[in-house]
């Protein structure tokens, strides 16, 4: 998948076997990633203001 910036997306997998993708990311987005996968426990505002602060933004 290759998009603009700034379209909204998801990643989802149908089948009930495991899937594998590869993802190219920004520095930037890996950082935030590295965040999210820390283990720290963030609640809704605190997880709204990480995105924001890595430029993105979460939707729903």
């Amino acid at each position: 998948m290759i998009g603009p910036r700034g379209i909204p997306h998801t990643f989802c997998n149908p089948d009930p076997d495991p899937a594998r993708y590869l993802l190219v990311m920004s520095a930037r987005t890996s950082a935030l990633l590295d965040v999210l996968h820390s283990g720290k426990r963030l609640d809704p505002e605190e997880l709204r203001d990480l995105y924001v602060e890595y430029g993105c933004r979460l939707l729903g």
